[in-house]
């Protein structure tokens, strides 16, 4: 019924390589599954490229084969910048269309590879699909077999069990039809060369990582033998030559990647090539046999059959009499398995090579970004000579968009794996963010010490003020970290440019839509420089009156004698009339104290000079006849002293002058208000006054400061 091609006695371990590859690959896209919430994929880097015709781009007299630079492709940038730095711009237009058109054939290359994978993984969901139905029509058929053997005939459980048998044969039509269309998937792969292509260099690449693999076992199992012993010589030499070989094949991919495509030298590279794979393929073989590493009898193409052709495992069921497997029960049952464990192989054999073929695609990226950094070079120096590039750079945008299917999470995670495992992938970004974080750190340390010790200098200048120091320190220890994240985009290979034209538009933009906030900005940087205040000085502004709490770039926050905190913009603040009663060291200010008509004025000065002059915290004081009111003299009781201790002052000269003064039997003035009452019966003629008293009009005390610290009334 069945033929199965395959021999089914191949050993496990060359799949191990296989499994450890997905583990890492399940593992990366755990991680990125957690930050990805967009799911539907980039278009496809061929479409994208058919945008751009290629004559289109390429200047109409410019010459490819005359380039110069595509000889190595693989030439470091700064290398490639000295190289093209005496080329006139006519020169340089050669050296942009030969680089397109090696960018060309690495996207086409690319393409195939993609294409490829997409075919073979439809290959594989065709057979996963057939072989989730033969497992399902094996169980029917084997239920259906145990219900008619359990059920006597001519009964209703016989008849249930006949039908039971007739929908486990539908079932295998089903799972007929599937095998069928998993054939005609598997043969229309066969047939696309350009697939079979992508297919055969994934192979290739598949049997050189196992010829590595080998060596690397071999290596192992050598430590096993003794030194001295014929077989541990023999081992060695096997050894020597597979690394022998493994280079030769590395020199010649390096000489392949340096020639010109579609050039004479570039088919002979490829010969060359080849050959070095195979000498590679017959030395790992041999190293296998010797070592006990594999089974000498399998056939050294085995692998290359799985190339050349995905569906033959297929090819050979017998799919037409699948259906009449069911008659035989035991046999049946044992057909069915045969078809599966082929299904599942073959399965597992598509798996395998569409992992190498996304491995590749990701290889190729890397290649073709490689290519990109160079032709944008070129580009670069063909803009300063003067010349167009807009074609070009539209060609460089339409390809490098790069097409991923988060469906496939298998095929996700191999190619996050091995994009991180790539020199101009993750390797790349890996040592450009180590760049960034150093040099952003770096800035950042620099820039705090910057300003650490940018404020201790200022701090030595007394005429400096804190808020304009506190301003300088702040501006450096931020304008450090924006510069390190500058610096550090540089290193991250991020064009400045954009950014800084981004930048200046909004900032356009802003100027218009927030034109009071930086009216705020601007008088806060004008009350900074010129400091008519600073944080901690008592000072009146727009009505109000307390002590400056702090100051920045947009607002004033002024603290009152209660505790209430006062948020005043500095367009107000600037624009307004501003005393600051704490600019100088020395603070005058006079108390007025008055006194009713008939008081010894004399004596009153007397006392209240005594009792300033003894005060150890007063410098200079005196007192003066201040007015004459309707029922009371103000004597003006000046005083001076240190700002700090101005208030401490005028609490304890006040304090002592209501004692003292009330010891010597001088009053305080007190104004009064008169209240009558009188006898009206003679009828508003003689009124009698029946009383008469005199009540105290509560008035506040006054006092008043002179900010400037000079008061012509003080006694010299």
């Amino acid at each position: 019924m069945l033929g199965i091609v395959r021999n089914e006695d191949e050993e496990n371990s060359q799949f191990m390589k296989l499994i450890l590859y997905r583990l890492k690959a399940v593992a990366a896209t755990s991680l990125l599954c957690v930050f990805v919430s967009w799911s539907v994929p980039v278009s496809a880097q061929e479409a994208e490229a058919e945008k751009t015709p290629i004559s289109a781009t390429i200047s109409g007299e410019a010459a490819p084969d005359k380039a110069t630079t595509i000889q190595d492709p693989t030439i470091p940038v700064e290398d490639l910048k000295q190289l093209l730095k005496p080329l006139t711009l006519e020169e340089l237009q050669n050296e942009a269309a030969a680089w397109l058109l090696l960018l060309k054939n690495k996207v086409q290359e690319i393409s195939q590879t993609e294409i490829g994978i997409k075919r073979q993984r439809r290959a594989i969901e065709a057979k996963d699909e057939a072989g989730k139905l033969v497992k399902e029509a094996k169980t029917k058929l084997a239920e259906a077999e145990k219900a008619v053997a359990a059920a006597p005939k001519n009964t209703p459980e016989y008849e249930e069990a006949t039908k039971q048998v007739e929908a486990a044969r539908d079932a295998l039509k089903t799972a007929q039809t599937a095998l069928e269309k998993a054939a005609e998937v598997a043969a229309a792969l066969e047939t696309d060369t350009s697939v079979q292509d992508a297919l055969g260099e994934a192979q290739q690449e598949k049997e050189i990582t196992e010829a590595e693999e080998t060596l690397k076992k071999a290596k192992e199992a050598r430590e096993q033998i003794p030194p001295d012993s014929p077989r541990y010589q023999e081992v060695t030499a096997k050894i020597d030559a597979l690394e022998v070989a493994i280079q030769d094949l590395e020199k010649a991919e390096e000489n392949l990647k340096s020639t010109v495509p579609d050039s004479p030298e570039q088919k002979e590279a490829k010969s060359k090539v080849d050959q070095a794979r195979e000498v590679v393929k017959s030395a790992a073989q041999e190293l296998k046999t010797i070592s006990g590493g594999g089974d000498s009898s399998a056939s050294p193409n085995a692998e290359t059959d799985v190339a050349a052709g995905t569906g033959s495992a297929y090819q050979e069921v017998d799919v037409e009499n699948l259906q009449d497997t069911g008659g035989g029960q035991a046999g049946g049952q044992q057909e069915l398995n045969k078809v599966n464990k082929a299904i599942e192989k073959a399965a597992e054999e598509d798996k395998e090579l569409k992992t190498q073929l996304t491995v590749n695609v990701t290889n190729l990226q890397a290649e073709q970004t490689a290519i990109s950094d160079r032709f944008k070079t070129v580009l670069d120096e063909v803009d300063t000579k003067g010349g167009d590039t807009t074609g070009y750079r539209k060609y460089i945008q339409a390809i490098s968009a790069v097409e991923v299917d988060l469906k496939d999470k298998q095929d996700l995670g191999v190619r996050l794996v091995s994009w991180a495992q790539s020199e101009e992938g993750g390797m790349r970004w890996g040592s450009n963010l180590a760049k960034f974080t150093t040099v952003l750190i770096a800035t950042i340390l620099l820039a705090q010490l910057l300003g650490v010790l940018l404020n201790a200098t200022l701090a030595g200048f007394r005429g400096v003020s804190s808020l304009f120091r506190g301003f300088l320190v702040v501006t450096v220890k931020r304008g450090g970290i924006v510069v390190g994240v500058l610096l550090g985009l540089t290193a991250l290979e991020v064009s400045l440019a954009p950014i800084l034209a981004v930048v200046g538009g909004v900032s356009f933009v802003l100027a218009f839509a927030l034109q009071s906030n930086l009216g705020n900005f601007a008088s806060g940087l004008m009350l900074i420089l010129n400091k008519p205040f600073d944080v901690g000085d008592e000072v009146k502004v727009s009505g109000l009156w307390g002590y400056i709490k702090a100051i920045n770039l947009a607002s004033t926050t002024i603290q009152g004698f209660s505790g209430q905190i006062y948020t005043v913009p500095n367009n107000t603040v600037w624009g307004s009339v501003i005393e600051n009663l704490t600019s100088q060291e020395i603070r005058g200010g006079f108390i007025r104290i008055k006194i009713p008509f008939g008081t010894d004025i004399q004596r009153t000065r007397e006392i209240l000079a005594s009792i300033s002059n003894g005060h150890p915290k007063v410098v200079k004081s005196g007192t003066s006849v201040w007015a004459y009111e309707d029922y009371y003299i103000a004597l003006s009781w000046s005083f001076k002293s240190k700002t700090e201790d101005f208030w401490t002052v005028w609490d304890e000269l006040l304090s002592q002058a209501q004692d003292i003064l009330a010891t010597e039997g001088i009053k305080l003035a007190i104004p009064t208000r008169d209240i009558r009452i009188q006898n009206g019966s003679n009828g508003g003629n003689g009124a009698q006054v029946l009383m008469s008293s005199s009540l105290p009009v509560k008035e506040p005390s006054e006092m008043m400061v002179n900010a400037s610290g000079d008061d012509e009334s003080i006694d010299n």
